[in-house]
């Protein structure tokens, strides 16, 4: 039995492919290193943009996709 932690999947995936961009709507901030660490989000492998977004917050898709915010 494994234990995959979607997000985590999702960003080696996008490193993989060669992604210019990734966004992932979740229920968190972002993905940690250390899970235990809250401050530790980060996302690396070669992706250039990144976009982490709190689905939790009201039309967070809509205002990464169209504000600069």
């Amino acid at each position: 039995m494994y234990n995959v932690n979607a997000d985590t999947a999702a960003g080696e995936l996008a490193a993989a492919l060669g992604a210019e961009k990734l966004i992932l709507l979740t229920d968190v901030a972002g993905i940690p290193e250390d899970r235990d660490d809250p401050e530790s989000l980060s996302l690396a492998e070669g992706v250039r943009t990144t976009s982490i977004i709190d689905g939790r917050l009201e039309h967070s898709l809509l205002l990464e996709i169209l504000t600069d915010e």
